[in-house]
């Protein structure tokens, strides 16, 4: 039993000092406490005093010194000394990092379930547990409210996330409690991989709706006839349509041609400027005498996925790049600025000032019956992605190599091998034929084109 006239039983000084570890003798069960104090920081102004709830010493040193680091920490980047929240923290992370997946994510559904904890340093593992089934829980009660695709209203919600969605909330958590830990913020950096019990039981094949050849030559020429019937539509006074109509239409008809030629991802191609395509003239003698040119497209690392800048060239070589002029000319007739500095796609030089091209596609695939993938599923549904998918097939099957794809869709071959397997057999069983029978072959054979050298004409032409 301690004497009646010690106020401690244990207490020593750790961490230079500034941390006083003592076991009051009131104490039935010697249980440890703290008080803990920063260098530099006048005791007046910040002071710790904890129970640490344990009896073990050496658990108690442990806890004790990861709480002084913790803190200084805090203090050495200009954080509030008290419990740091979710909200600061990932305030802290977008200062430092410019991720607009990550933010997207963080946004929707991160902040929403981890604000409620008051102390990043209770989300531990179990708590990660339980934000994935709150994520896939999230949409179980979702019933269509109706209304027009763009009204600010949730269409097509799947109810069940697939894999690569709830990946993307794996990847938003880890960055922003990896941050954390590098920076000191936290002592542990808990474990964030989907659970293989939660990740068995979510959709896992590709649920993006496709385009077959036939499928993308009718958008083309829906897209064509609707920009006549809009470029002709006259007001009650007598003038002209309206200029966002025809702007609307003329952009995404650029878009789907610019896409559905380069690989592009849509991301990258809404965000391109005015400098970032241009026309190359051929680099041999002989592509200069035939006055062959080709659209190059430069995607710099600020808008690129990968975050490096790259080079893609148009399978349609310089096509694209006369419907771009024609589309500057239409811009210029209604006024519209356009040059070096601004996005195409957008009439600004502002990045936060977007007008979303994926929405009015949507609309208007749901206006030709172009909505749904050809097989018929209606979980299968098409997008502006879905023209990048038919560009790679497309480019497969017609006997680019694999690799030549990958690095002009800016892919790794195991995407390729696990997405487009079919159009790799393809591809494959071309260059075995080509090598086995290579007599079977014509040799004026031209390759494969989507859209003829007539088509194009007629296309930027009307």
């Amino acid at each position: 039993m301690a004497s009646p006239w010690k106020a401690y039983t244990e207490s020593e000084h750790i961490c230079g000092g500034h941390v006083f570890l003592f076991v009051p003798a009131s104490s039935t069960k010697a249980i440890y406490q703290m008080r803990l104090t920063l260098p530099g920081v006048p005791a007046k102004t910040f002071i710790i005093r904890r129970s640490l709830k344990t009896s073990s010493r050496t658990e108690a040193v442990r806890l004790a010194t990861e709480a002084f680091f913790n803190y200084q920490a805090r203090h050495f980047n200009a954080l509030p000394l008290d419990a740091l929240n979710w909200n600061n923290l990932t305030d802290l992370y977008f200062e430092r990092y410019k991720e607009s997946s990550v933010r997207v994510t963080n946004d929707k559904y991160c902040r929403e379930f981890f604000s409620k904890f008051s102390n990043i340093q209770d989300i531990d593992e179990t708590a990660i547990y339980e934000f994935y089934r709150w994520r896939i829980d999230y949409w179980k009660d979702f019933k269509p409210t109706g209304g027009q695709i763009g009204d600010g209203l949730p269409h097509s919600v799947a109810l069940v996330p697939h894999y690569q969605t709830l990946r993307k909330c794996s990847v938003a958590v880890r960055s922003i409690l990896k941050f954390a830990h590098e920076r000191g913020l936290i002592t542990v950096l808990p474990l964030s991989d989907i659970p293989a019990s939660i990740k068995n039981r979510l959709p896992q094949e590709n649920s993006r709706g496709t385009f077959r050849i036939e499928d993308y030559r009718k958008l083309l020429r829906c897209i064509r006839k609707r920009c006549y019937v809009v470029s002709r539509r006259l007001t009650p006074d007598g003038r002209n349509c309206r200029t966002q109509e025809v702007i609307a239409i003329e952009r995404i008809r650029l878009l789907v041609l610019l896409i559905a030629n380069s690989c592009l991802r849509p991301g990258e191609a809404t965000k391109l400027k005015g400098r970032d395509i241009h026309l190359k003239i051929g680099d041999t003698a002989f592509e200069r005498s035939k006055n062959i040119q080709y659209t190059v497209i430069d995607v710099p690392s600020e808008i690129a996925k990968l975050h490096r800048p790259r080079r893609v060239i148009t399978h349609d070589f310089h096509h694209t790049y006369n419907y771009l002029l024609r589309y500057r000319k239409i811009q210029e007739a209604h006024g519209i600025p356009y040059g070096d500095d601004y996005y195409i796609f957008n009439k600004t030089t502002d990045h936060d000032n977007f007008q979303p091209c994926a929405t009015y596609f949507r609309k208007l695939l749901d206006t030709w019956d172009l909505a749904y993938d050809h097989s018929g599923n209606t979980r299968k549904i098409r997008s502006l992605y879905s023209l990048r998918s038919f560009a790679i097939s497309m480019a497969l099957e017609r006997g680019v190599p694999p690799q030549a794809v990958s690095k002009n869709a800016a892919c790794s071959m195991r995407v390729l091998e696990q997405n487009y397997f079919r159009s790799l057999s393809w591809n494959l069983r071309g260059l075995l034929v080509r090598n086995r029978y290579p007599e079977s072959v014509p040799a004026d054979e031209r390759s494969f084109d989507v859209l003829s050298d007539n088509d194009y004409e007629d296309l930027q032409i009307r």
